[in-house]
């Protein structure tokens, strides 16, 4: 059933529940931005090593608890949920929270967003270089020759235009990298 929703001055027709909730999705970000340290926070906005320590903080992981409820729909409207850049990566951040298993289909949401025009490239690339939980890049290399990477993958050629590195992760023996760090027991990969 399609609703018409207002967003300021903004109408919008809505098939889903997801925009009804952007007062507690507003709210929970302004929990964020209101108990994280503010370095902290500039930290993570700009992408520096160690940012990803808010995702520990318990009003981030109950942000992350309300936008996992209907991610594809938040991420679908990111520019009508979030007012600026910071609450833009508070938002894209849930997608390196949960694993592997919800980590590929929001990446890959993100990519289709910023293909459509309603991400930047600099957005896509802040999620990648995130994505640095154990096991969540690796999948990539490890899963090369799936039908869900190969696609990601192609839609990361088109949105970087870094053909080498992408490529790469598709060669026949790129697995092979990662085998080498879990035979050694420095890497577990959940099936």
């Amino acid at each position: 059933m399609n609703k018409l929703i207002v967003v300021g001055l903004v109408c919008v027709t809505c098939s889903s529940s997801a925009l009804f909730e952007v007062p507690a999705l507003r709210n929970a970000m302004s929990n964020v931005v209101a108990s994280v340290d503010k370095d902290d926070l500039s930290t993570y906005t700009i992408g520096e090593i160690g940012g990803q320590g808010i995702c520990q903080h318990p009003t981030y992981q109950s942000l992350a608890a309300l936008v996992s409820n209907d991610w594809q729909n938040v991420i679908g409207n990111l520019g009508m949920i979030a007012t600026n850049q910071t609450e833009r990566y508070l938002l894209l951040g849930v997608g390196f929270q949960y694993g592997w298993d919800f980590h590929l289909p929001f990446f890959t949401k993100v990519t289709d967003e910023c293909l459509a025009g309603n991400i930047s490239t600099n957005e896509v690339e802040w999620f990648e270089a995130y994505s640095t939980k154990p096991g969540l890049v690796e999948q990539l290399y490890y899963r090369n020759a799936e039908p869900a990477v190969t696609n990601l993958l192609h839609k990361m050629i088109q949105i970087t235009g870094d053909t080498n590195h992408w490529m790469s992760i598709m060669a026949p023996d790129a697995h092979q990298k990662v085998q080498k760090r879990i035979d050694a027991g420095t890497l577990y990969i959940p099936e």
